[in-house]
């Protein structure tokens, strides 16, 4: 039988390339949502996201926008790419890829459809 095992953060970070982050999303008592980002340059940070509800919120408008085809869904994903990597600036410069593990409704998220202010 197969036995899982926690990974740890020495055996992440041997095989994270410099160029990526990992990014564990948790919303924590449906109150706040935070970010836990790992560099594969051994960099780390914890950022408090806020308001738990009113990302949601933010989620749940443009996942039913990006969900109609032909509706403009780059406001909505606009709104979502701030709550979840708006804050996240400074620590992804110079990274090429994301590996994200996300949490309750961000399961259905589809990330590569965010939308920056540039």
């Amino acid at each position: 039988m197969l036995e899982a095992r926690p990974a740890e953060l020495d055996a992440i970070l041997e095989v994270l390339p410099e160029d990526t982050a990992l990014l564990i999303y948790r919303f924590v008592e449906a109150n706040e949502l935070f970010v836990a980002g790992i560099a594969g340059t051994r960099e780390g940070a914890l950022f408090d996201l806020g308001d738990g509800e009113a990302a949601k919120g933010k989620i749940a408008a443009w996942l039913r926008s990006v969900s109609v085809p032909g509706t403009d869904d780059v406001p909505a994903a606009r709104a979502a790419y701030d709550v979840l990597l708006g804050e996240l600036g400074k620590f992804l410069q110079r990274k090429r890829h994301l590996i994200i593990v996300p949490d309750g409704e961000l399961c259905y998220a589809p990330f590569e459809a965010l939308v920056d202010a540039q």
